[in-house]
């Protein structure tokens, strides 16, 4: 076998060892990357596979933490290569802890954006009912009396209706508000089918729909200061630590990778098995990176088969 995963010369690589050494190789095998895992068949004997280490869970959410602030800032690496010590201290510690308070950020700004959608949709309602000027607590929520509010496609038939004198509409533009008694209810629902009537879900609240707007664009304003001002703050720290950010993402990325490695190590109760493929100018490192953690190594270079050819005549 030659060139399946490389141009270069490969060979077979199988290492076991004591199973209390499974995460020193894992180190080892992750650091070099230079091996080509065969992942484990569960159907031999007395093998199973590995687990993940016990950090995968925390480094599955701190990789999801600093990829989303990735992702929602643009930041950018680092034009020149950053040591490992140094990348570790930008997962670590207080860095770690600014990155959080960045994520709380852009979830208050989620927040606001909620908010702010709810009051302008809310707005939007109130400013439809606004040219009845009745305040918007007495449009509904009686017992005795039946309350329509909502437009018509042909106002003019519910303004020029002659009501009975237990009934009350107040026409303004396309927008109707009618009122009466419970026994007028379903002739009051005919008549406003038949004017093209769409019903308006009436928001809660009391008082005059006018100062009710005042206060709802109030609020929207503040909210959206806030939001103004915590993006700023997010910039201003993407400026001064996206290249750290993305630098820490990469080191996350490249541990969380390897605590998910054992999974394709096959293990008993003491031992591990590796399996697996190497080209054929690594393995003298690979095997010297391995021989202290291992009690077993065995490499073995795969050598093209040459076909021969009969020639006729």
């Amino acid at each position: 076998m030659s060139g399946e995963y490389t141009n270069k010369k490969v060979g077979r690589l199988i290492a076991a060892g004591s199973r209390s050494a499974i995460d020193d190789v894992v180190s080892v095998v992750s650091r070099l990357k230079a091996i080509h895992m065969n992942e484990y068949e569960d159907d031999q004997e007395g093998f199973s596979l590995g687990s993940p280490s016990s950090r995968n869970d925390v480094l599955g959410s701190q990789v999801s933490t600093y990829r989303s602030i990735v992702t929602q800032t643009g930041a950018t690496g680092p034009s020149d290569t950053v040591p490992i010590d140094e990348a570790r201290k930008m997962v670590d510690g207080d860095f770690y802890s600014s990155v959080q308070q960045v994520m709380e950020s852009f979830s208050r700004i989620d927040q606001i954006e909620d908010e702010i959608n709810s009051i302008e949709a809310s707005t939007e309602i109130l400013t439809t009912l606004e040219p009845l000027g009745i305040d918007l607590h007495l449009l509904g929520g009686y017992t005795s009396i039946s309350s329509f509010v909502g437009t018509c496609s042909s106002p003019s038939a519910i303004s020029e209706m002659n009501l009975p004198d237990d009934a009350y509409a107040e026409v303004a533009d396309d927008v109707v508000a009618v009122f009466c008694v419970k026994q007028h209810e379903a002739m009051m629902s005919s008549i406003l089918e038949s004017a093209g009537f769409q019903a308006i879900e009436v928001p809660g609240g009391e008082g005059s729909i006018p100062l009710m707007i005042q206060a709802a664009d109030k609020e929207r304003s503040e909210l959206d200061e806030e939001r103004q001002e915590i993006q700023s703050k997010i910039n201003a720290w993407t400026e001064e630590n996206g290249a750290e950010l993305c630098v820490g993402l990469e080191l996350l990325e490249l541990d969380f990778s390897e605590s998910e490695a054992p999974v394709k190590i096959a293990v008993t109760d003491h031992t591990f098995v590796i399996d697996g493929w190497i080209t054929d100018d690594r393995s003298e490192e690979v095997i010297d990176a391995l021989s202290p953690y291992c009690t077993y190594t065995e490499y073995e270079a795969v050598r093209p088969t040459i076909f021969h050819h009969d020639d006729d005549g």
